[in-house]
């Protein structure tokens, strides 16, 4: 790993955990699957008034149609087709985009077998410092009304992050199409375009785009169906300071409201998640650990059951996976216990399997977690290869790229999460040779067996006794 920061980051000001999900899928994506030993980068700079970060690696890359969908996916706000590569880059880029503006987000380049390239551009905010500015897009066919605007603007104080200048209505698509713009000021008529058609098209383009509209006209149907598109004002030309002063004020208030609107959408969104999450836990960790004479099922644990298939002949596997005590001993402290569940999780999340359902952590043991795995149709032992599978995938990319050592297992207990407990009297789980037998398999100095799918490797899969 190198760094190269030429940026003052004591002062620099970040949005919070960014940068692991952007690491993580370099590694795991980009590094993980090449036969040699590839190198990250992390640099960090000044780029005009932006915080520029750039994750890089050299390993297997991608081909430009897959890099063109990746850019696509992570700018579209509730795209659901988006594969396991781009889950965690884009709920940075929608953090990004929600905090900062939409002017700010990820950027992917990437050159198949040569490397990838991750580019976070953020507002460069100092501590001490406000918040960003807004960029504004001036659409008119005369260049003296669009200096003269600018200028009239800088008198009345108002400070942009950008102004762009748009002669023609495909133009002013054009920079709508390739700038994060906030506000438009536009003629109503241009050379190639109705003011109004440009409206239209751009909100096509920009759906939280705020308009002025300029006429020479008071023409009522002109600014009933200005305003029915979304434009917060429509004046008269010539122009007074004390018109663009109300009307820009307006403006910048609404984007602002549109703003705080998102991001609560978002936190609520966010929000039930994590309650989801913490839901999830507490109810795997009672199946595990509840005693057995206890009469629940369904009732008491919906969130659990509502992620799991119902249909007949479905199999459930239970997994277990052990954070040893040595990945404390390198890359992390020894109260770290938090950020290495968090990776795990990460990883997790991005490897594909169709027989997934969840990972949580133990509340009892802070070094454990649970994964649950199911499969409509396999056999037992079919699935059983399946999870033992991803987690031998799991901990090549987590001990070699990351220094996070587990000890991963598979219960074969199952009867009991279709019946809503899970486990025995005592937990099956805990620590101690009465309740789990360590069967150690595919150890390094011994052959794998014939017709093993699996590589001649060290590690421990558990089965409960």
């Amino acid at each position: 790993m190198f760094y190269n920061i030429s940026v003052d980051t004591d002062n620099a000001m970040t949005l919070r955990f960014i940068l692991q999900p952007i690491v993580e899928n370099a590694i795991l994506h980009g590094l993980v699957k090449q036969t040699t030993t590839g190198t990250l980068e992390l640099s960090a700079w000044e780029e005009e008034d932006s915080l520029m970060i750039r994750v890089e690696d050299d390993g297997i890359g991608m081909d430009i149609q897959k890099v063109e969908e990746l850019n696509r996916s992570i700018n579209v706000a509730d795209d659901l087709t988006h594969t396991g590569l781009s889950i965690g880059i884009r709920n940075v880029n929608q953090r990004i985009k929600l905090a900062c503006g939409d002017q700010y987000g990820i950027t992917i380049k990437s050159t198949l077998h040569y490397g990838s390239q991750f580019d976070l551009r953020l507002p460069l905010i100092r501590k001490g410092e406000k918040q960003m500015k807004r960029n504004l897009l001036i659409a008119d066919d005369e260049e003296l009304i669009r200096k003269g605007l600018i200028a009239r603007l800088n008198y009345l104080g108002f400070a942009f992050g950008e102004i762009l200048e748009a002669e023609t209505g495909t133009e002013a698509l054009e920079a709508v199409r390739e700038n994060s713009i906030s506000i438009v000021i536009t003629d109503i008529r241009m050379p190639d375009m109705d003011g109004l058609v440009f409206i239209r098209e751009a909100k096509k383009l920009s759906p939280h785009l705020r308009f002025m509209v300029l006429s020479g006209y008071a023409e009522f149907e002109y600014a009933k169906t200005a305003l029915t598109l979304g434009a917060s004002a429509y004046l008269l030309k010539p122009l007074s300071n004390q018109d663009l002063k109300e009307g820009m004020d307006k403006l910048l208030t609404q984007v602002e409201l549109d703003t705080r609107i998102r991001r609560d959408i978002t936190s609520r969104k966010k929000l039930e998640e994590e309650n989801t999450a913490y839901t999830l836990e507490k109810e795997v960790n009672a199946l595990l650990h509840e005693p057995e004479d206890e009469k629940f099922g369904k009732g008491k644990y919906p969130a659990f059951y509502h992620k799991i298939s119902s249909a007949p002949g479905n199999r459930l596997l239970l997994g277990i996976v052990n954070i040893e005590e040595k990945s404390c001993e390198n890359n992390f402290c020894k109260d770290d216990t938090e950020p290495i569940r968090f990776a795990v999780k990460n990883v997790f999340d991005e490897i594909g399997s169709p027989s997934k359902v969840l990972l949580v952590n133990s509340i009892i043991h802070r070094r454990q977690m649970y994964a649950v795995f199911e499969s409509s149709g396999s056999e037992e032992s079919v699935l059983r290869r399946e999870v033992e599978q991803f987690f031998l995938e799991m901990r090549a990319v987590l001990e070699k790229k990351m220094g996070i050592y587990l000890t991963m297992g598979t219960s074969s207990q199952t009867g009991r999460l279709f019946a809503g407990i899970l486990g025995r009297r005592n937990p099956p789980f805990a620590s101690g040779p009465s309740t789990v037998t360590a069967i150690s398999i595919f150890m390094r100095t011994t052959p794998s067996s014939p017709g093993s799918p699996f590589p001649p490797q060290s590690c421990t899969f558990w089965n409960s006794t």
